[in-house]
Formats: structure tokens, C-alpha cells, sequence
């Protein structure tokens, strides 16, 4: 599972923002990495809506005694989350996320990966007050489809080891 960081300063203020629109971009030096984002999202008592987008190409960088890291990736993510309220005990959220990642070349490992393709959907129905039985009785389902290529050879020269691995 990735770690994802708390968004500090200037982020964070847009992040936390009470706006139904947002529109972020940024640049990371550690890594070489160029950002842009946005969310969009209505709320009212029938329920609600909200989605999200997120672009990262990450490039080829210098360490600190000033070598070429050979590094990147290029990730696009979008996710849409729908909800609706029907009445004060009832609710259904249903939610989506694709994530693309190409050209992942980690630095110091061998094993590149050409193709990541994440596709998640969740529905979740919750019931407050459920047959006099539960406080609440959340049912859910949820579908995951995973696609990763990996190999050592297509995104860079063969190392030391002179041998074609596919995984």
C-alpha cells in the first residue's frame, strides 16, 4: 500500500479549502517531479457528488554529489464518487478510481515497469437503525482489476546481467 503524505504549507491550505472546485499544480526537486490536480464537488441533502484528477511525470534527476539518477514515471489518476441520501437512515455511495502509471524506472532497481492499470469500484449501502438490530449495517462490494507489465529490458539498457526476466 502506498504512504501518502499530508499535504503542509501552501497545499495544504488549498487541499483543506471549503471550495467546490480546485486546481492545483506544483513541482517536486527531489525527484523531478511536475504535478497538476483538481477536484470538483456538490453536496446537498439528496446526496452528492465529487471527482478528482491528478497528472505526475517525474524525470531523470541528479543526486547530491551531482551524478544522473536515471528515474521516472508518468501517472495519471481520476476518481468520481457518487452519493445519494434518500432519507435520514439510508445511503448509497458508489465510487471509482483509474490509475495509470508508464515508464516506471525506479532508481537503483533493476526492474522497470512499462505498464501499471488500476481500476477500483466500491458501492456501499448503510442503514442506520437496521432491523432494530444494528446501530448501522454497512453492505458493500467492491471490484478490483489489476495490469502490470514488468520487465527489465524495455525501459533501459540490459544491465550487468546480460539476461531478459519477464514477469
Amino acid at each position: 500500500q502506498e504512504r501518502v503524505a499530508r499535504p503542509v504549507g501552501a497545499a495544504a491550505t488549498v487541499a483543506e479549502a471549503a471550495r467546490p472546485f480546485k486546481l492545483a499544480a506544483g513541482y517536486d526537486g527531489a525527484g523531478n517531479v511536475k504535478t497538476v490536480a483538481m477536484t470538483a464537488a456538490l453536496r446537498d441533502a439528496a446526496g452528492f457528488v465529487s471527482a478528482g484528477a491528478r497528472y505526475d511525470h517525474a524525470q531523470n534527476y541528479e543526486d547530491g554529489n551531482g551524478d544522473k539518477i536515471d528515474y521516472g514515471y508518468k501517472r495519471d489518476s481520476e476518481q468520481l464518487a457518487l452519493g445519494w441520501t434518500p432519507n435520514a437512515d439510508t445511503t448509497l455511495r458508489l465510487s471509482g478510481i483509474r490509475d495509470y502509471i508508464a515508464d516506471d524506472i525506479q532508481a537503483h532497481y533493476s526492474q522497470d515497469v512499462p505498464i501499471t492499470r488500476r481500476m477500483i469500484g466500491k458501492a456501499v449501502l448503510s442503514r442506520k437503525n437496521a432491523f432494530g438490530l444494528f446501530e448501522t449495517l454497512d453492505t458493500s462490494f467492491t471490484l478490483k482489476d489489476t495490469v502490470r507489465q514488468a520487465d527489465n529490458y524495455s525501459l533501459r539498457a540490459l544491465g550487468a546481467q546480460r539476461m531478459l526476466v519477464d514477469i
